[in-house]
């Protein structure tokens, strides 16, 4: 029962509230469509809210609505009010109020439920000091939201935030719910600020009080994953910004409505980018920042936070931001620059490549960052840099511990890098090393703007390098590019040594140039360096003159070396240019080798071209000689270096040195250049030759050398030669084709002799082939040729040659590092062939022939001499002076040509033969001559003292000698000495006089002005004969000096005869004239039988007779001057008798003349003595005197009687002055009174006989003075002393009345004068 009552009851309740539910929405719908059908009450709501809520607002439109929870009122388009001056402003654009319905039946009033604000936009100048003010905006809608609302409901608004610096930030409200309870206020809900990300912030706002000038509370705003991505991918255009999540916590705490404090807590911050290929991450794994109240602003501190940046982790210390209204700061200290300078890569790709070139540069330091900005000033700031480090980044040497200091205003800025014993590290510089500076101080000025930059760099800023202070001044300047302008110059106030240089050589030149200086600067002082760089720095090298960069440096006493194995230049000043791409080193006074270089251009036209390429040029001087040094010492070594080792310059050249030097490490370097020659010497090692008055040019490129028409000469005489040099394939080969025309009168005016030797044109051809293998050693082959057509050889034949005539004559030579050849040929009848060793040190082997060759039949002088060069002469007749003549001026002539011996350090042997074999039918000397010759000379080493002495010795074989000998050549002290040894020499008389060669001899020996090159003589013959004369053993040296001619030891012996003498020539010299000596004894034991030896017929009969002598003249031997006759002789005739005495008195003045002593001298008394006359002993002295013979007391002890002779001939005038006196022995027989005859007065004792005789007296004693000339005497008696005696008449001598029978018997000569007996002397006498 009670059930269906209960059902009843519940269907009944049911449907009640269901009914009453039905008409209260019937009641609804019928006023939500009564509502917008309300009369306008715009008005009546403004003032309502005026006079309730004490907000000024202006809304443009009013609607009504009904929902769930009751009416509600929609305002639109709702504007409050401001206050003048008041910055705060507030738009919505609807407003709905909703009416708590139930409420508002139970209290009969209107009650809220809530307002709810859509598209609310607030503008909120923080800068705005009406804040917290008792009126306007700032003020009514505070309390409006604290004191009149409950709930208030804000969607899809809008805060727009004026900061304290003026820049604004809208922050959309996307759903925020604000309660009121009494005095404590809440707001829960969503911010999200659009342009930063499109996800919100949570935010929860606690509130204590209800006046908005003293409010106390918190805010609290938390994001999670906050996503700015898209924010940061509209600042970053070049990088792709794949997540960037942020995470928070922020409290602000205020207190009498003003903020306290507020912390910011970082959660897990993550930021990732990419830009191209490449990765990045920012993560901020925690951190915690503070932010209080600093005067009218905020001040934000942090305690260090971790950032791990990809793979590294680094801490950022304390940083410090105040932001007030009036001023904006911002510092921080010690950030770690590395880390903080790899955020670049969020620029972008060249963000990501500048941060590449940091990260790849190591760079290390701290910074401290200063900011600072007053309202409506700019910005200033400061940045500090402690302990900077970096490796070389794009062109910018690293440097180690360097402090950075700048400051700057917005866009300007002073700065300055300074430092001490810092390395500069650049692979620019140095690679793998560092150049030491040991100060750095660099300062200047930096600007930019939108449209670039400029930083300037003071003129006093210096970097000093160890060893290299340098001062800097430099401006670069970017605007669409870079510009660079700048000065670079030493500071040092000594010159700067080469190794400093070479240190700092920077290889930013590129690695072959600088490699080439590092090796070629050797030594050096450097002064002036200077650098001027200007324009834009992507242009350089400005080819088309847009810029200019410009360097230089002067070089003193520089040693320069071109190539490592090029010898070095010395001594030198150099000038150093770089002009933009161009290289310039200008030497000048420099030294290669002993070579001047008088100006020295290096340049590279382009540094920066590849392959590099150094181009010399040198311009040489010097002396000829070093140019072998040169080329030896450099990779052409195997070419030049030998062609001018074989070819030998000597003397001063000048010339051009052209060097290609490609520095890419191919070693294929150019050579080339020139030489001109102007009187060089020139010396042919392979033909062993010297050549003079060298002109011409030689060329060369590498090995190739050539030259055309040089003219030179040898021994004065002219060539003309072509020269070439060039590689072959297995050698180095050097040509000569010489071409000559030798004029023997030229030749003559210079050597004399050449007349004697040869006349006309030799003109004759040779070539000279050099090869120079490349596996060492050389081979080398001359010719020389010539038909001798207009050429005259003055030889003896048969080398004798007439003008007009031909007769072929040509020289080759061979050789290489084992031989010499030597051959030659002139005509049909001469040859020499010589063999030596490669120096030419040694004669190998030889043979020469003159002439036909000699006999082949066995000579036994040539037993054991086994010759290696043997020389054969066959002739029909030789002229021994002619050849002589010839030989002796074809010496002098060579010893005039000749260039010596020694040559390149070592002795040429001469081709001096081992054998000279001679065989001539007739051998012609003097007039005389040998038939049937054969002549063997050979050498023979003959010991004297410690040593041995090279010497010739020979044989001669002639029908008419036989004789051996030795030439001594000289050695030191000793001269040169021939010894002759004669077994036999029979010289038939010559035709010519003895006295035309004895002239001819005197004229040969003044034209040779003195002995000297006479060879000392030791002649010995056994038996020698002279015509029909003979000799027997003759004995000689002859002793040659300067300026006398001494001939010793001379010794005649033949039987009973002996002649020891010695004669002496001096030449006239300066202080005194000619001279002749000649004195010694003579010594017979049959006086007259010595004369009749040498068919003189002589009065002299059985008589000894000795001889001393000495007596000297003015002039050559055969130049007898009487005038200048000085000496004396000492004579005596032992016991003997004179043959054939005549009556001829006057003959005795004949013997006082100068022929009659001559002929005394050889003992001819025939025109004195005809009859005979015995005497026992005939003595008497001669002392001669410039002419005038003088005797006391001749004397001759006869059978006959005594006489005595006083008195002196003048031998220049012929005068006569003598006194004689004869004392007869009465005694005696008749023919013992006529033999006292013999003495020298015989022929006057004759004539006095005869008168006495025929007076029939007996005299005692008879005194004659006798004067006249030699011609004509005058013979006076002076006194007698007589007695008659009877003799008979039949036993005096006869007067021979024939002449010519007296002429028979009576030697007499030409000065003799005859007086017939009787009356004819005494007129004489009379």
């Amino acid at each position: 029962m009670w059930r269906v009552s209960f059902k009843v009851a519940y269907r009944t309740l049911l449907y009640t509230a269901a009914t009453t539910l039905v008409l209260f929405a019937v009641l609804l719908s019928i006023l939500r469509y009564l509502l917008p059908q309300l009369p306008d009450v715009t008005t009546q709501v403004e003032d309502f809210f005026a006079e309730n809520y004490a907000v000024e607002l202006t809304i443009s439109q009013l609607g009504a609505d009904w929902n769930v929870a009751g009416p509600q009122l929609i305002l639109q388009d709702i504007e409050v009010q401001r206050l003048d001056g008041e910055s705060a402003q507030l738009q919505l654009n609807e407003a709905r109020v909703i009416f708590n319905f139930w409420q508002s039946l139970r209290t009969w009033s209107l009650k809220f439920e809530q307002i709810a604000l859509a598209d609310l936009h607030v503008t909120y100048d923080l800068r705005d000091s009406s804040w917290g003010g008792n009126s306007g905006v700032a003020n009514d809608l505070p309390r409006f939201f604290l004191n009149q609302l409950d709930q208030v409901t804000i969607q899809d608004s809008t805060l727009e935030l004026i900061n304290l610096v003026g820049v604004r930030r809208a922050i959309e409200i996307e759903q925020l719910s604000w309660n009121n309870q009494g005095r404590s206020h809440q707001g829960i809900g969503s911010l999200r600020i659009a342009e930063l990300a499109p996800n919100s912030l949570d935010v929860i706002i606690d509130v204590e009080g209800n006046d908005p000038a003293d409010l106390a509370g918190q805010i609290y705003i938390k994001a999670k994953n906050l996503d700015i991505a898209g924010y940061l991918q509209q600042k970053i255009i070049d990088a792709e910004v794949s997540q960037a999540e942020f995470n928070f916590t922020l409290w602000l705490n205020f207190s009498a409505s003003d903020f306290r404090n507020g912390i910011l807590q970082l959660g897990r911050n993550e930021l990732h980018w990419q830009v191209d290929d490449r990765r990045h991450q920012l993560v901020i794994p925690k951190g915690l920042l503070e932010l209080r109240p600093h005067e009218d602003g905020w001040l934000v501190n942090n305690n260090p936070i971790t950032f791990i940046q990809d793979r590294t982790t680094w801490t950022l210390p304390t940083v410090s931001w105040l932001q007030t209204p009036e001023l904006f700061a911002f510092s921080a200290e010690a950030v770690p620059v590395a880390p903080l300078l790899q955020l670049a890569s969020l620029a972008g790709s060249e963000g990501q490549q500048w941060a590449d070139q940091l990260k790849q540069a190591e760079l290390q330091g701290e910074l401290d960052i200063h900011l600072q900005q007053p309202l409506q000033q700019p910005l200033q700031w400061q940045a500090s840099a402690r302990q900077l480090a970096w490796q070389e980044m794009t062109g910018v040497p690293g440097l180690n511990g360097v402090a950075l200091q700048v400051r700057g205003q917005d866009r300007k800025a002073r700065w300055q890098l300074s430092g001490e014993a810092i390395p500069l590290e650049s692979d620019s510089l140095v690679a793998g090393a560092a150049w030491q500076l040991q100060r750095l101080q660099l300062g200047g000025d930096l600007d930019w703007s939108d449209a670039g930059w400029q930083v300037q760099v003071d003129a006093d800023s210096r970097a000093d390098l160890e060893g290299l202070p340098l001062r800097l001044a430099a401006r670069l300047d970017y605007r669409d590019r870079l510009y660079i302008a700048a000065r670079l110059s030493d500071a040092s106030e000594a010159p700067i040594p080469a190794a400093v240089l070479r240190r700092y050589l920077p290889e930013v030149m590129g690695g072959q140039l600088h490699d080439y200086l590092q090796t070629a600067l050797l030594e050096a002082n450097a002064t002036d360096l200077a650098m001027v760089w200007r324009g834009p720095l992507n242009e350089f090298p400005y080819h088309d003159g847009t810029g200019v960069f410009q360097a230089q440096a002067t070089l003193q006493d520089l040693v320069y070396r071109f190539q490592p194995d090029w010898p070095a230049i010395n001594d030198a000043t150099t000038y150093v240019h770089f002009a933009n791409e161009r290289m310039h080193i200008l030497t000048e006074n420099a030294l290669l080798e002993g070579v001047q270089l008088e100006r020295v251009d290096t340049v590279i036209d382009d540094i920066l071209a590849r392959p590099l390429s150094l181009s010399i040029r040198a311009g040489m001087k010097g002396e000829g000689a070093r140019l072998q040094p040169i080329f030896a010492a450099s990779p052409l070594a195997d070419s030049l270096g030998q062609a001018f080792g074989e070819i030998q310059l000597a003397g001063q050249f000048i010339g051009e040195l052209d060097l290609t030097i490609p520095l890419d490490g191919s070693n294929q370097v150019t050579a080339k250049g020139y030489v001109d020659l102007n009187d060089n010497d020139l010396y042919v090692a392979a033909i062993d030759q010297r050549f003079h008055d060298l002109q011409g040019r030689i060329r060369y490129q590498n090995e190739v050398i050539n030259a055309e028409q040089l003219q030179l000469s040898w021994n004065q005489l002219p060539l003309a030669v072509d020269l070439q040099g060039g590689l072959r394939e297995q050698d180095y080969q050097v040509r000569l084709d010489v071409t000559a025309d030798w004029s023997m009168n030229k030749l003559a005016t210079r050597q004399p002799l050449t007349t004697e030797l040869a006349s006309g044109q030799l003109q004759w051809q040779g070539k000279l082939a050099l090869s120079l293998p490349q596996q060492g050693g050389y081979s080398f082959h001359w010719q020389q040729q010539s038909e001798l057509e207009n050429f005259a050889l003055h030889l003896p034949a048969p080398l004798a040659l007439d003008q007009g005539e031909s007769m072929p004559w040509q020289l080759q030579v061979s050789g290489g590092p084992q031989s010499l050849l030597i051959n030659s040929t002139l005509g049909e009848h001469s040859l020499l062939e010589l063999q030596y060793n490669a120096d030419a040190s040694e004669l190998r082997q030889g043979y020469a022939r003159i002439g036909d060759r000699v006999s082949q039949l066995p000579n036994p002088d040539l037993i054991g001499l086994n010759p290696r060069f043997a020389m054969e002469i066959g002739l029909g007749d030789l002229d021994a002076q002619v050849w002589l003549d010839k030989l002796g001026t074809l010496r002098q002539w060579l010893a005039a040509q000749s260039t010596g011996s020694v040559t390149n350090g070592h002795t040429i042997a001469q081709p001096i033969p081992d054998v000279i074999e001679v065989q001539a039918d007739r051998i012609f000397f003097g007039g005389h001559q040998l038939t049937e010759n054969s002549l063997v000379v050979w050498p023979q080493q003959e010991p004297q003292a410690e040593q041995t002495i090279d010497t010739w010795r020979f044989k001669w074989r002639a029908r008419e000698a036989a004789m051996q000998g030795t030439y001594w050549p000289q050695e030191a002290a000793q001269g040169e000495r021939i010894e002759v040894n004669a077994d036999y020499l029979e010289l038939a008389k010559p035709e010519a006089e003895p006295q035309e060669v004895a002239t001819e001899l005197v004229e040969d020996t003044q034209q040779l002005a003195g002995f000297s090159r006479w060879p000392r003589l030791v002649f010995d013959c056994k038996r020698c004969r002279y015509g029909a004369y003979q000799l027997g053993e003759v004995a000689f040296n002859l002793e040659p000096e300067a300026q006398t001619l001494r001939i010793t030891d001379i010794q005649l012996r033949n039987d009973q005869h002996q002649l020891n003498a010695e004669l002496e020539w001096n030449l006239a010299t300066a202080e005194q004239d000619a001279r002749t000596a000649f004195s010694g004894e003579f010594n017979s034991d049959d006086f007259g039988d010595f004369l009749s030896d040498y068919e003189i017929t002589s009065i002299i009969q059985d008589s000894p007779a000795q001889f001393d002598f000495a007596l000297n003249w003015q002039g050559a031997p055969d130049e007898f001057n009487v005038a200048s006759l000085n000496g004396n002789m000492d004579w005596r005739l032992g016991q003997g008798y004179l043959s054939d005495v005549s009556d001829g008195g006057a003959r005795i003045f004949s013997m006082l003349s100068l022929e009659s002593i001559l002929r005394k001298l050889r003992f001819d008394f025939r025109d004195i003595f005809a009859n005979g006359m015995f005497f026992t002993e005939f003595v008497g002295q001669f002392e001669i005197d410039d002419g005038v013979v003088k005797t006391d007391g001749a004397r001759m002890n006869g059978a006959a009687g005594d006489m005595e002779i006083t008195g002196q001939s003048n031998l220049v005038n012929n005068s006569l002055d003598y006194e004689l006196f004869f004392v007869p022995k009465v005694t005696s027989s008749l023919p013992v009174i006529l033999a006292w005859m013999v003495n020298p007065p015989s022929g006057l004792a004759a004539l006095l006989i005869d008168q006495m005789l025929q007076d029939a007296q007996v005299i005692s004693r008879l005194e004659y003075k006798i004067t006249g000339t030699i011609d004509d005497p005058v013979v006076k008696e002076i006194s007698r002393a007589s007695r008659e005696v009877d003799i008979p008449v039949d036993q005096l001598p006869q007067q021979q009345e024939d002449p010519d029978v007296e002429a028979e018997n009576s030697a007499t000569d030409s000065g003799t004068n005859d007086q017939p007996a009787g009356p004819a002397a005494e007129s004489g006498a009379n």
